[in-house]
């Protein structure tokens, strides 16, 4: 273990603890800086020397022997590899170096999302798709990050450590997935993200693409193909709904045919049977089957039956007695 302070290091080996003379300490020890950004960073000693110094492919800093820290400054970098080191010449002449540790950044210019589809035509329920995620002129690509979102969640991640590019380029990655009619109205976008470590900037800089949003043909589907009902009485209105989700939106025709509704999705009817109902768009269709029984006989109506028939049964005894007294005052008479 290393601890820093002002021209000592102390070193933890273990059981034992020393004291090393450190010449020179850049602060901070490490700087990360946009291009073209201003950046700086201070060396410092505590030895007598004969001269402090910078050296750098911008914004050297001359030797000087009467001071005890000296800055490096520069307004705006322009250099992707640049290693800064701070100098020192000690009495005897030995000279002593320490170097700054300097990440250059560029955000991306531009990031898109694109669809790229494996089949032609309509995107369809069924279909395999990929996405393209396109990053353009960013650096170091060895610590930038592409993340999906689906809506607001994140969905997956893709990171180039092995790229030691320090420069910009471009970049691009690829998801892959099986559509289906839950895709249909989704909202996908990609982010590059720059993660610079504890010493960048936080959050760490993001480019985000254009939000793609997904248009996904299906066919429609019911959930219950078949559905009953009872009729509460004789010659009763009944609902039926036949709505279902397609796209696009599906037309609907009835079996057997009803007048005036045939083409509506909701109907009513006041007969007991059974309705079918198709539901169809240019993808394919499907259908559903409404059962409908008859109406119960009510209490009420049974004792109106009753009623009548019990009349109807007198009747026909009244005109059976009547007929049979005829017939029998005939007979007698004809004695």
């Amino acid at each position: 273990m290393v601890l820093m302070d002002l021209g000592l290091r102390v070193l933890w080996t273990g059981a034992l603890l020393s004291v090393v003379s450190v010449a020179v300490v850049i602060t901070p020890p490490k700087v990360v800086v946009e291009y073209g950004g201003p950046t700086s960073a201070v060396c410092t000693t505590n030895l007598t020397h004969m001269g402090l110094g910078w050296e750098a492919p911008q914004g050297p800093v001359e030797a000087k022997a009467d001071v005890q820290s000296l800055t490096w400054t520069v307004d705006s970098l322009t250099e992707w590899d640049i290693s800064p080191y701070c100098y020192l010449t000690k009495t005897n002449h030995d000279q002593e170096i320490e170097k700054l540790q300097v990440l250059v950044y560029k955000v991306p210019d531009k990031v898109s999302l694109s669809l790229v589809q494996k089949s032609s035509g309509p995107l369809v329920e069924g279909n395999i798709i990929e996405l393209h995620c396109r990053v353009e002129n960013a650096a170091p690509v060895k610590d930038m990050m592409i993340a999906w979102f689906k809506g607001k969640d994140k969905v997956k991640t893709d990171q180039f450590f092995r790229d030691t590019t320090i420069t910009p380029k471009n970049e691009s990655r690829n998801m892959t997935f099986i559509v289906n009619r839950s895709h249909n109205g989704l909202e996908y976008r990609c982010e590059a993200l720059l993660l610079l470590g504890p010493e960048g900037p936080q959050p760490p800089p993001t480019k985000t693409s254009e939000t793609l949003r997904l248009n996904i043909y299906y066919v429609p589907k019911f959930l219950k193909e078949v559905e009953m009902f009872q009729q509460m009485k004789e010659e009763e209105g009944m609902v039926l709904n036949c709505t279902v989700e397609g796209n696009p939106p599906p037309s609907y025709s009835w079996t057997p045919p009803i007048e005036g509704q045939n083409t509506r999705s909701v109907v009513t009817v006041k007969t007991a049977g059974n309705y079918t109902c198709r539901a169809s768009n240019p993808h394919g269709s499907h259908q559903k089957l409404f059962i409908i029984s008859p109406a119960p006989i009510r209490l009420q109506d049974r004792t109106t039956f009753w009623a009548i028939l019990g009349v109807g049964l007198v009747l026909v005894v009244v005109l059976v007695a009547g007929y049979l007294v005829k017939k029998k005052m005939s007979s007698l008479s004809v004695v």
